[in-house]
Protein backbone atom coordinates (compact mmCIF):
# COMPACT_ATOMS: atom_id res chain seq x y z
CA UNK A 1 0.00 0.00 0.00
CA UNK A 2 1.16 3.47 -0.79
CA UNK A 3 -0.06 5.50 2.17
CA UNK A 4 1.43 8.72 3.54
CA UNK A 5 3.74 8.31 6.53
CA UNK A 6 1.27 10.10 8.82
CA UNK A 7 -1.39 7.46 8.05
CA UNK A 8 1.08 4.60 8.63
CA UNK A 9 2.09 6.09 11.97
CA UNK A 10 -1.53 6.37 13.06
CA UNK A 11 -2.37 2.82 11.96
CA UNK A 12 0.67 1.40 13.74
CA UNK A 13 -0.20 3.27 16.93
CA UNK A 14 -3.68 1.76 16.83
CA UNK A 15 -2.34 -1.72 16.00
CA UNK A 16 0.17 -1.67 18.86
CA UNK A 17 -2.19 0.00 21.34
CA UNK A 18 0.16 2.96 21.77
CA UNK A 19 -2.01 5.77 20.43
CA UNK A 20 -3.03 8.91 22.27
CA UNK A 21 -5.66 7.61 24.63
CA UNK A 22 -6.36 8.68 28.21
CA UNK A 23 -4.93 5.43 29.59
CA UNK A 24 -1.45 6.26 28.27
CA UNK A 25 -1.76 10.03 28.71
CA UNK A 26 -2.56 9.37 32.40
CA UNK A 27 0.44 7.03 32.66
CA UNK A 28 2.66 9.80 31.24
CA UNK A 29 1.05 12.34 33.63
CA UNK A 30 -0.65 14.41 30.90
CA UNK A 31 -4.16 13.59 32.19
CA UNK A 32 -5.67 13.49 35.66
CA UNK A 33 -7.68 10.34 34.93
CA UNK A 34 -7.41 7.31 32.61
CA UNK A 35 -11.21 7.33 32.19
CA UNK A 36 -13.18 7.94 29.02
CA UNK A 37 -15.76 10.66 28.40
CA UNK A 38 -18.37 7.93 27.88
CA UNK A 39 -18.03 6.87 31.53
CA UNK A 40 -15.71 3.87 31.13
CA UNK A 41 -13.01 3.58 33.80
CA UNK A 42 -10.19 3.26 31.25
CA UNK A 43 -9.93 4.76 27.78
CA UNK A 44 -7.58 2.37 25.95
CA UNK A 45 -7.10 2.12 22.18
CA UNK A 46 -9.16 -1.07 22.14
CA UNK A 47 -11.92 0.68 24.09
CA UNK A 48 -11.95 3.59 21.63
CA UNK A 49 -12.21 1.34 18.59
CA UNK A 50 -14.48 -1.43 19.83
CA UNK A 51 -16.42 -0.35 22.93
CA UNK A 52 -16.78 3.42 23.23
CA UNK A 53 -20.23 4.52 22.11
CA UNK A 54 -18.90 8.06 21.57
CA UNK A 55 -15.90 7.20 19.37
CA UNK A 56 -16.03 3.54 18.34
CA UNK A 57 -15.34 2.39 14.79
CA UNK A 58 -18.53 1.23 13.07
CA UNK A 59 -16.73 -0.94 10.51
CA UNK A 60 -16.21 -4.68 10.58
CA UNK A 61 -13.31 -5.50 12.91
CA UNK A 62 -12.81 -8.78 14.66
CA UNK A 63 -11.67 -8.07 18.23
CA UNK A 64 -9.10 -10.85 18.14
CA UNK A 65 -7.44 -9.43 15.03
CA UNK A 66 -7.10 -5.83 16.21
CA UNK A 67 -3.42 -6.19 17.14
CA UNK A 68 -2.40 -8.62 14.40
CA UNK A 69 -0.82 -7.86 11.08
CA UNK A 70 -0.94 -9.91 7.93
CA UNK A 71 2.25 -10.58 5.98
Amino acid sequence: MDLPKKIWVGLNRIRTGQGRCNELMYKWKFRESPGCDCGANIQSMQHLILDCHLRSYDGDLEAGRLHQSDP
